[in-house]
């Protein structure tokens, strides 16, 4: 039998005080990461947010299985240096407001849908989340208990195509 959990993320804003006791309470057999899972053998992590290097390093250290999913896609607008500042001075008193935990919940998803349009073109973003659970349908194990880490932005697609899973943090 497999136990699917998720947890989301805001990239950059998670403390590893309050993740880490998370991955100890669930004690998963695999990890499964918002990562391209080939930077893992060239151990390059400078582009990654600290949470995924964190649940990484803390799947090694428990010898769990831990694998990445993300796929290699610019999704990126172009938008102005003033804009970018902006949109991040907005996102960063939302995360200061609410928290990350308090974000996963469903009632926060239009917060950070109406940002994203802003900031990255949504037909290659859901090109990208495609790809993305084609690789975890692909890697993820048939029994035991899996955790899937990745931001926010995507617990709306994930529940609609992962049925079994349970999302941790959502309400």
């Amino acid at each position: 039998m497999r136990d699917i959990r998720v947890i989301g993320t805001v990239h950059g804003y998670v403390e590893g005080k309050e993740l880490i006791p998370m991955l100890y309470r669930f004690d998963p057999d695999q990890v499964l990461l918002e990562v391209v899972h080939k930077d893992f053998a060239k151990n390059s992590f400078d582009r990654y947010p600290r949470e995924m290097i964190q649940a990484y390093k803390w799947s090694i250290a428990n010898r769990k299985d831990v694998r990445g999913f993300d796929c290699e896609f610019n999704i990126a607008k172009k938008i102005t240096p003033m804009r970018q500042e902006e949109l991040e001075e907005r996102m960063q008193e939302i995360i200061d407001r609410y928290g990350w935990i308090e974000l996963n919940k469903k009632k926060y998803d239009h917060i950070f849908d109406s940002m994203m349009v802003y900031l990255i073109d949504m037909d290659r973003h859901r090109l990208r989340q495609k790809q993305m659970l084609k690789t975890i349908e692909k890697v993820m194990m048939k029994d035991g208990k899996v955790l899937i880490i990745c931001g926010i932005g995507h617990l709306e697609f994930f529940e609609k195509h992962l049925k079994d899973a349970k999302f941790i943090l959502r309400d």
